[in-house]
């Protein structure tokens, strides 16, 4: 039997010389279900905990890049409004990033290059180095 042929969304290269190839995109408005009130950080928390759970279910190695909270109030710090999870194969290794940011409308190839640079590569088991 052959391997299953696909085409990705996008591709990249890193500094590195890493080809970078989205498989996967989906994105998600971070309080969705949050229909009164502000975020705690027990909810924030929680929300983090399920990104995680979900993207850790394809099995590949996850890693999360998370812009700034806004901490204006700190009893009700506020993670960034958009979370983007983006399946990427890099050489023989598939990984999937959960990004939260701020942009609201975002396209395949600016999420993977967006995310490509902040990457840590150690953290998978690669040399960051170019």
């Amino acid at each position: 039997m052959s391997a299953a042929v696909w085409d990705p969304l996008a591709v990249v290269t890193d500094t590195a010389g890493r080809s970078l190839k989205l498989r996967l995109i989906t994105t998600a408005l971070t309080y969705a279900g949050l229909l009164e009130g502000r975020p705690t950080p027990r909810l924030n928390e929680g929300i983090l905990r399920s990104l995680l759970e979900r993207a850790a279910r394809h099995g590949h190695v996850v890693q999360m890049i998370c812009e700034a909270l806004d901490e204006t109030d700190p009893d009700h710090p506020v993670l960034p409004v958009v979370a983007t999870t983006l399946e990427i194969d890099s050489d023989d290794e598939a990984i999937t990033v959960v990004w939260l940011h701020r942009d609201r409308i975002v396209n395949a190839p600016s999420a993977l290059t967006a995310v490509a640079g902040r990457l840590d590569w150690a953290a998978f088991g690669y040399d960051n180095t170019p």
